[in-house]
């Protein structure tokens, strides 16, 4: 999928932004649908780490009613990546991930999953595609 989102001019791959694993490993619970739901919901444990898809800095902390804790990744290459459901972080604002390092530790709701959204610009896409498998 990134070679599709390299050639429709949606995302230029920088060398940092490896992929090593999935945020979270999990049953996909809520799938992409750009109108509706601009990310997909993986299901996971209460208190299981989150990593970080791709590296960048951290450009928000925040809270979101009702789906707890989110951090805000932005890669090099202009993809911003969405981790929502978290019940605490270890992460602060400003901060340099890597792909793969520990963002936070997901929430204990009902059910417990982590809603993930990836950007460019004002377009969402599909996260799955870019999941490492």
């Amino acid at each position: 999928m990134a070679v599709v989102l390299a050639r429709w001019g949606l995302w230029e791959p920088p060398a940092e932004a490896v992929m090593v694993s999935a945020p979270l490993s999990g049953q996909l619970l809520r799938p992409f649908h750009p109108a509706e739901h601009p990310g997909v919901d993986i299901a996971g444990n209460a208190g299981e780490p989150v990593t970080c898809l791709f590296a960048g800095q951290v450009i928000e902390i925040g809270e979101r009613l009702e789906e707890g804790t989110l951090v805000k990744v932005e890669s090099p290459g202009g993809l911003v990546v969405l981790y929502c459901g978290l019940e605490s972080t270890v992460v602060a604002l400003g901060d340099e991930v890597a792909a793969g390092e520990l963002l936070g530790y997901l929430a204990a709701r009902e059910p417990a999953h982590l809603h993930l959204e990836v950007w460019r610009g004002l377009t969402p896409l599909d996260p799955l595609p870019l999941l490492p498998r």
